[in-house]
């Protein structure tokens, strides 16, 4: 079911051209701040590394810092939206490493479409 531009989704949203084909942008709070910490250095325009990974034998993804920290996760009711996409930029968008543990860091990626043997383009 595709969806709308500006499509709510519990803890983000969706972003997308009405042709479907150019590029999406999903805007969320990394899930999982509780149990990570965010780099000090991390600031507004950072670019993270988001990572296709398995949790408890689920589909997940990763949320890491350019050093390799993890600063969580992408929200569980997004997965969806990122198979099947590329990842073509990924960055923080708000950072506050003591705020709410649920909101202390927004990140926004941009996605297109993978085409046959493309594969995943991981920050």
């Amino acid at each position: 079911m595709p969806l709308a531009a500006g499509a709510a989704l519990g803890a983000g949203y969706l972003e997308s051209s009405s042709s479907g084909r150019q590029a999406q942008t999903v805007v969320f709070y990394v899930a999982g701040g509780r149990f990570y910490k965010i780099p000090a250095s991390a600031k507004e325009g950072d670019l993270v590394r988001v990572s296709r990974e398995r949790l408890k034998g689920e589909i997940c993804y990763g949320v890491h810092s350019t050093t390799g920290q993890r600063m969580g996760y992408v929200p569980k009711d997004m997965v969806s939206i990122l198979e099947g996409q590329r990842i073509v930029d990924a960055r923080i968008i708000f950072a506050r490493r003591f705020g709410v543990p649920w909101r202390r860091c927004r990140v926004r990626i941009t996605l297109r479409p993978t085409v046959a043997g493309d594969g995943y383009c991981l920050q």
